[in-house]
């Protein structure tokens, strides 16, 4: 196990991931807005007003009026006018129900994404009880639109898992950089991309597994992706300190993380900690 940084060194390196990783929040949020915005005009353009004024101010007082004789135009052709409207309103009003729909799901979604963030960022370094499902399950969740934009498809596998002993904002900011180089690793791969978070636990240890189809690594590369300033991006454009925390923050409650190719393409990376028994 490598040498710990002080704490003051782990500090600096969780606070400029956190920046890597708001920046890539923040996109997110900007895609998932622009989504949004569409939405919303899409639901404009449903909202038929200058039918339903018709509907209302003419329409309904004019078969009134042949109801009761005062016109000579038969209240047939006036019932006939108003089912064909009343079922054009119903189709529209359907279509905006299915907008709402969608405009609520991302609504949402930007939700998840700031809440994650913000207990990310209000992490103390004071361990407590922590579900490693329920990380994944927030990470995942805050990720899919994201996912969806690449063409991945996620997956989940999420087991009986004891708890662990940590601060649980560290460990989502871990689960975070591995979705992210998980998804990062996939672009431009052929074929179905998949990205898949397991939970279960062995021999004491709570474990968590993410798994891409991207081109893999190379047997050397395993082990050096996890050492300070490491990138296997050409242009080195995030400073190669995602994994690096990781593995300290990992190593720091007596856990270990590591990476082995996988079977078919791709890698996995997985991080084991000490279970809680009976939490």
């Amino acid at each position: 196990m490598s040498a710990r940084p002080d704490s003051e060194q782990f500090e600096e390196v969780r606070s400029a991931n956190i920046v890597q990783l708001n920046a890539n929040a923040f996109h997110n949020i900007g895609n998932v807005a622009t989504i949004a915005k569409l939405t919303i005009d899409s639901l404009r353009e449903t909202t038929d007003t200058e039918a339903l004024d018709y509907m209302l101010s003419d329409l309904l007082p004019a078969l009134r009026a042949a109801a009761t004789g005062e016109s000579d135009t038969p209240a047939s052709d006036y019932v006939q006018a108003l089912a064909e409207l009343l079922e054009h309103q119903q189709t529209a009003l359907m279509r905006q129900n299915q907008l709402l729909g969608a405009l609520d799901t991302k609504l949402r979604h930007i939700g998840d994404i700031i809440d994650v963030q913000r207990r990310m960022a209000s992490g103390d370094g004071n361990p407590h009880l922590t579900s490693i499902p329920a990380v994944l399950a927030d990470c995942t969740r805050m990720i899919t639109e994201s996912a969806t934009r690449r063409g991945v498809n996620i997956h989940t596998d999420f087991a009986d898992t004891p708890c662990v002993m940590v601060d649980a904002a560290q460990i989502t900011q871990v689960v975070l950089n591995l979705l992210k180089n998980g998804m990062e690793a996939m672009e431009g791969a052929p074929g179905k991309k998949s990205l898949i978070a397991k939970a279960f636990s062995e021999r004491g240890q709570a474990i968590c597994q993410i798994m891409d189809s991207g081109a893999g690594l190379r047997e050397n590369q395993c082990e050096q992706i996890f050492a300070a300033g490491y990138s296997t991006k050409p242009s080195h454009s995030h400073g190669g300190l995602g994994l690096y925390y990781c593995r300290l923050t990992i190593e720091q409650y007596r856990g270990k993380i590591f990476a082995i190719p996988r079977e078919g393409g791709g890698i996995i990376v997985q991080f084991e900690l000490p279970a809680v028994e009976n939490a």
